[in-house]
C-alpha cells in the first residue's frame, strides 16, 4: 500500500491469507504494525462458532482484543440465539423471535 499524504509518503506491505473447509474457513492479515486473524466454523446447520483476534503492534498504542460468539438457530421454534465476549469485558447477546406473517390491513 503506497499513500501521499499532506505530512508525507507511506508505504506498506501487507500479507494476507484466506483458508477454506467444508464447514470452517479462517483469514489472516499481517503487516508491520497490526495482526488480524478470524475462524468460523459451521457446527452443524443450527450451530455456528466464530473467532477474531486482532493485536496492534505499532509503539504508541499496543493493543490486542479477541472475541468469540457463537449462533444457535432453533428452526422447530423460529428462534435465533447469538451472543459474544471479548477481552475488554464487552458481553453482547441477541434473542430473536421470528412471527409468523399475519394478515394485517391498511
Amino acid at each position: 500500500l503506497y499513500s501521499k499524504t499532506s505530512q508525507g509518503e507511506k508505504a506498506r506491505l501487507s500479507l494476507a491469507g484466506l483458508f477454506r473447509g467444508p464447514r470452517w474457513q479462517m483469514a489472516a492479515s499481517l503487516n508491520r504494525s497490526s495482526l488480524q486473524a478470524s475462524y468460523h466454523l459451521r457446527h452443524s446447520d443450527t450451530v455456528q462458532l466464530g473467532a477474531e483476534l486482532n493485536a496492534s503492534f505499532a509503539d504508541t498504542m499496543k493493543h490486542t482484543t479477541l472475541m468469540v460468539g457463537y449462533k444457535l438457530d432453533v428452526p422447530v421454534a423460529n428462534m435465533t440465539f447469538r451472543g459474544m465476549v471479548d477481552t475488554n469485558w464487552t458481553v453482547g447477546s441477541v434473542f430473536e423471535k421470528r412471527l409468523a406473517p399475519y394478515p394485517f390491513l391498511f
